[in-house]
């Protein structure tokens, strides 16, 4: 442990900088609610499909994809090396 209180060595203390906070947003492209977590620094459980996660949008109309309908896409599993 380190000298701030319980938080774990390895582990960063952002204070209130990187509020880490529950979700709930609907896939654009399956449509399903998606709870997930959302800070400053990213996501989890989903993306925001701006910045470098728009190279893998389907549909200019995305703004938010969730990680099964991620995985599916073919640009995403080879730059991944998931194929």
């Amino acid at each position: 442990m380190s000298h701030k209180g319980n938080i774990p060595d390895g582990f960063r203390d952002y204070g209130n900088r990187h509020k880490l906070k529950s979700v709930s947003v609907v896939c654009d492209r399956c449509h399903k609610t998606v709870h997930g977590l959302e800070s400053s620094m990213g996501t989890s459980g989903f993306y925001r499909m701006a910045g470098i996660w728009g190279m893998y949008r389907e549909s200019d109309k995305e703004k938010v994809v969730c990680d099964e309908c991620m995985r599916k896409n073919e640009k995403y599993r080879k730059d991944y090396g998931l194929a």
